[in-house]
This record gives C-alpha cells, sequence and structure tokens, in this order.
C-alpha cells in the first residue's frame, strides 16, 4: 500500500510559519549588530571630544578644536608672522626720537619730537607733550600750554649737541623755552639747561635730561 506524500507549499501555514520564524531572528539579529555599533561610535565619540568643565566653558578656545592642535596652529602663525619682520621692514616702522623731561616748582615739561628716519638727524612732524609753568607771576589761565604738532622755532643736532627752542604765542603771549644740551659718553643722555621766559617777565632756568636716538 502507497502512502500519500503530503506536499509543503508555500500556502501552508506551517511553511509561512517557518518563514515568519526566521524573519524574526535576522531582525533581531540586526537590531542587536545596529545597537552594538550605535554604542561602539558613542565611546569613540567620548573619548575623541571631552565635555568642558565649569572653567573650560569660558575660555574662548572652541570646544570643537582641540587645544592642542589649537596651540599648535596658533604656534605657527605666530612663526610666519617673525618671519615676516625682515631687517628693512624694522628699519621702516622704527622711529627715532628726542623726548625731554623737565620737573620742578617752576615748570613740568614733557617733550617728544620725533627725528627724521633718512638718519639725518633732523626733526620731524609729530611733536607731542606739553608745557605747564607754576611761576607765581603767570596767570592762572596761562600756566598749561599743548605741544601736541607744534614746530620748533630752531633746532640743532649734530654730533654730541641737541638744542631745540620752541616759541609758543606771540607778542604779549609769547612763551620763549630753549633747551641745550650736550651727550654724556658714559651715560648716553643728553644733558645740559633749559631757559624760559614769557611775556609776563617770567625767567626760569634750571638742568633738564633728554634721550636722544
Amino acid at each position: 500500500m502507497q502512502l500519500a506524500r503530503t506536499a509543503t507549499t508555500s500556502s501552508s501555514p506551517r511553511h509561512r510559519g517557518a518563514i515568519l520564524r526566521i524573519d524574526g531572528v535576522a531582525k533581531r539579529r540586526a537590531r542587536d549588530q545596529a545597537g552594538i555599533h550605535d554604542a561602539w561610535m558613542r565611546a569613540v565619540g567620548r573619548m575623541g571630544t571631552q565635555r568642558p568643565g565649569p572653567r573650560e566653558q569660558s575660555s574662548w578656545v572652541p570646544a570643537v578644536v582641540p587645544k592642542a592642535r589649537f596651540l599648535r596652529d596658533a604656534g605657527m602663525t605666530l612663526s610666519f608672522m617673525l618671519c615676516l619682520l625682515t631687517p628693512r621692514t624694522l628699519a621702516q616702522t622704527y622711529q627715532p626720537s628726542a623726548a625731554c623731561r623737565v620737573a620742578d616748582s617752576n615748570i613740568v615739561l614733557d617733550l617728544y619730537l620725533p627725528l627724521s628716519k633718512d638718519g639725518s638727524g633732523n626733526a620731524a612732524r609729530g611733536m607731542r607733550g606739553e608745557l605747564q609753568i607754576n611761576h607765581q607771576k603767570m596767570p592762572g589761565d596761562r600756566r598749561r600750554f599743548p605741544l601736541d604738532d607744534k614746530l620748533p622755532a630752531q633746532f640743532w643736532n649734530v654730533g654730541n649737541e641737541f638744542r631745540v627752542r620752541l616759541l609758543l604765542g606771540l607778542g604779549e603771549t609769547l612763551v620763549d623755552l630753549a633747551i641745550e644740551t650736550q651727550r654724556n659718553p658714559q651715560s648716553g643722555e643728553h644733558t645740559g639747561i633749559f631757559r624760559l621766559q614769557t611775556a609776563e617777565g617770567v625767567k626760569v632756568q634750571g638742568r633738564l635730561t633728554c634721550q636722544v636716538d
């Protein structure tokens, strides 16, 4: 007697159940692999980028840029800028000048006079400073004289001698200030005297020191 063999077709419930079980196993494996991958990427991210602490949050260094890399780039930029400072560039930025100061009971002088860059020692534009006359004969409204952008009436800068004369005002408001100095070979400073005369009859004389480049 021949037994009838039951054929299992794709439409049978048994076959469909097997397919569903296989799909379920595959989906679970895919989810597990995805979860492991996500966890691994999060761990790598935490190791590569640390969260800034309370003090680091106020830092001006961007948090997304590692500090070691930032310092390296800053050092390279500074080195490049220093390479641009050639002797010619330094010579162009250097400004020779003369600076004289006096501080006593009668006058206070703060004088800055730029000199020519061509090495001639001549005076250049850009004088700055102030002259304050504290003599009792000077009126209160005529005791302070700004020196900004003034030009010397007389100027002498040859060898070891440095002299400058300033005429402030005219006629009844004239203030005449003369400075005469010589370079001290030991200290390199220019020491000498100043003489001040005003239209009010004030006459003051004393010693001063100048720095001349």
